[in-house]
């Protein structure tokens, strides 16, 4: 049930740059949105970023016949990706705060021929106060949002109260040149994490069976002809202590406790 939450300044704050973003996105791509829909990525390191992402999230967990949520939908990349791969979850419900985000999903899965409602339909909300039924999803997928979030722990345990598993990629690890590339270039003011308060916080709102592991060490700022090269020395780079402290993503893994 909604708690009237438009009148918290801060949600505004966000209400604002989620739109804002989508204007953005027009502006760069034209109105009727085509080239976004047909090159969803600015660069080629932001594919190889996404393309890592939805891998690792696959391989982490068997979507099929499964009821899955995606908080932050953005344009719907994630859940076409999904259907492409031929994985055949019973039914998709993706949230996301902005409207114009939302119209571009819907669009991109029209476009795919993706179009039963039956199994995938897109909702606006926030991931702080769904509104969805309690254990209603086997898995909870939140890629890149839980940064911009106005209350962390409200999210987590939100997203503990409608899914079994949870899973969160987030690429705003405490990587202070991704950082401040990130707040630089788009306005957002994005929190970074370390995995430790991760784990306290998913433990505090009830999960268990955590993994957490730091991944994607290749920099957002990496120039294209370094690329192949910098994914060769990636898997070795992410061995080292150090560098995992301040990695450019966080994959993480929780299981909520069940009576």
């Amino acid at each position: 049930m909604r708690t009237g939450l438009l009148i918290n300044d801060r949600i505004k704050d966000v209400a604002e740059f989620t739109e804002s973003n989508g204007l953005r996105i027009e502006r760069i791509c034209g109105p009727d949105w085509e080239s976004h829909i047909e090159k969803p990525f600015r660069s080629q390191w932001e594919l190889y970023h996404w393309s890592r992402q939805f891998k690792e999230i696959t391989q982490a967990f068997d979507f099929n016949g499964k009821i899955v949520f995606v908080g932050g939908c953005g344009s719907g990349v994630f859940e076409e990706w999904l259907l492409r791969a031929n994985i055949k979850p019973k039914r998709i419900v993706a949230m996301d705060a902005s409207s114009y985000m939302l119209n571009l999903a819907r669009t991109r899965m029209e476009k795919s021929g993706f179009t039963d409602r039956s199994k995938i339909t897109y909702e606006h909300g926030w991931v702080e106060d769904t509104g969805l039924a309690d254990g209603y999803f086997d898995v909870a997928i939140y890629m890149d949002v839980l940064q911009h979030s106005f209350d962390l722990e409200r999210a987590l345990r939100e997203a503990k109260r409608i899914a079994k598993t949870v899973i969160i990629y987030e690429a705003n690890a405490p990587n202070p040149v991704r950082r401040w590339n990130e707040y630089r270039s788009n306005g957002a003011k994005p929190r970074s994490f370390y995995s430790w308060q991760l784990r306290k916080l998913l433990k505090k709102v009830g999960f268990s069976n955590i993994e957490i592991r730091a991944t994607h060490c290749v920099p957002e700022f990496m120039p294209e002809k370094l690329l192949n090269f910098a994914k060769r020395l990636e898997p070795i780079l992410e061995r080292i202590p150090l560098l995992k402290k301040v990695a450019g993503a966080l994959f993480v893994l929780a299981e909520g406790k069940r009576c």
